[in-house]
């Protein structure tokens, strides 16, 4: 009987056995870049989703936009002072165009606008921003980092349930709530797309040129 040396056999990439490692592939000058604006964000959100639940009349929506609020916050204080990019005093802010699209999604004009604002493309472009983040620190020395992100983006995919709940739920009420969600989405999704995603042209890392930034200097 002939036995076969299985460290000899390939296997395909990304097995779940799969323990191989990969470099990094972005420089610390862009990952503090990039954390900054993730952080900021964050704040954002948790204070947007603060004010729109203090409008809100109906109690579980309350509760799931406080719920989301409060992970929001938490998130801004790991890419603040947890991952190894953490620039402290950075200010993700000073990129214009996140600042304009997070201007135009708090300039939501009703409950199902901010929804969708939200949990259909905000959300969904950072789950898919924070990905590819992840993968691109590489694995040496960013267990700790990996970690975070991944109780991160569970938040974010919790949350996408509980949005979509929510915007089902009104969509059940009729008039005309379905067709101001799709209006909503394609407005935003429509200047995300014109940003070149949440950090800029290679938010996927699928080229570009990074958009110019204020006030964010190299260490």
């Amino acid at each position: 009987m002939t036995t076969t040396d299985r460290s000899t056999v390939p296997r395909p990439a990304f097995a779940p056995w799969d323990e191989r490692e990969w470099p990094r592939l972005l420089s610390r000058e862009e990952g503090r870049r990039r954390v900054a604006i993730f952080a900021a964000v964050e704040r954002r959100q948790a204070v947007l989703l603060e004010d729109w639940a203090s409008t809100v009349t109906d109690p579980q929506l309350q509760t799931i936009l406080r719920r989301h609020a409060r992970h929001a916050a938490w998130h801004a204080d790991l890419w603040e002072g947890s991952v190894s990019d953490a620039a402290p005093g950075s200010d993700g802010e000073s990129d214009l165009a996140v600042a304009a699209f997070l201007g135009k999604l708090a300039g939501a004009q009703g409950v199902i606008e901010s929804l969708t604002g939200v949990y259909r493309v905000l959300v969904p472009r950072k789950v898919s921003a924070y990905t590819y983040y992840q993968r691109a620190i590489g694995t040496e020395g960013t267990e700790a980092d990996w970690r975070w992100i991944e109780l991160i983006v569970k938040d974010e995919l919790d949350a996408v349930r509980d949005g979509e709940l929510a915007l089902q739920s009104l969509f059940a009420a009729g008039d005309d709530a379905v067709g101001r969600s799709a209006d909503r989405r394609a407005e935003l999704e429509a200047v995300m797309v014109q940003m070149g995603g949440l950090v800029g042209p290679d938010t996927l890392g699928l080229g570009g040129v990074a958009r110019p930034q204020v006030g964010m200097e190299a260490t």
